[in-house]
């Protein structure tokens, strides 16, 4: 029995899509633990837009390339996001903040309610794209 939820149905590129999701993510990680320059003209509260914003994008594409998953998709990152402010405790230049969590969470439920609309489509729209151009490409060199 497959544990991973299939990816959208007619993804001709579904595993180029897995990988660049599991990039992004191991991305994520990295930059959530590697130590950052100090950037005096932001806002204190920049931040959290950008967990919120990132978390956002991050079930977006999660729940484009896995539509029958969604629940799942938006666990893990709840998880993800755990995991993070656990390791930035373990972080002596970085912290753990439950208001991450929070924008974090509130990056999910947007997402979540984004994807109730034709954006849902956006990445089957790009794959089929891409697939078409690859067609051409791959007939245009015979």
């Amino acid at each position: 029995m497959n544990s991973v939820p299939d990816t959208r149905p007619g993804l001709h590129f579904a595993r180029l899509w897995q990988s660049l999701g599991l990039l992004w993510l191991l991305s994520g990680l990295v930059l959530a633990l590697v130590k950052m320059p100090e950037i005096e003209w932001t806002p204190n509260y920049f931040d959290k837009i950008e967990h919120a914003l990132g978390f956002c994008l991050m079930m977006l594409y999660a729940g484009m390339l896995f539509p029958q998953g969604r629940r799942w998709a938006a666990l893990g990152l709840l998880l993800y996001g755990i995991k993070i402010e656990l390791l930035q405790m373990l972080v002596p230049w970085r912290g753990a903040e439950w208001l991450d969590l929070a924008a974090d969470v509130l990056g999910i439920l947007a997402a979540w309610l984004l994807l109730s609309t034709p954006l849902q489509r956006a990445l089957a729209l790009l794959d089929a794209g891409l697939a078409l151009l690859w067609h051409r490409v791959l007939r245009s060199g015979r």
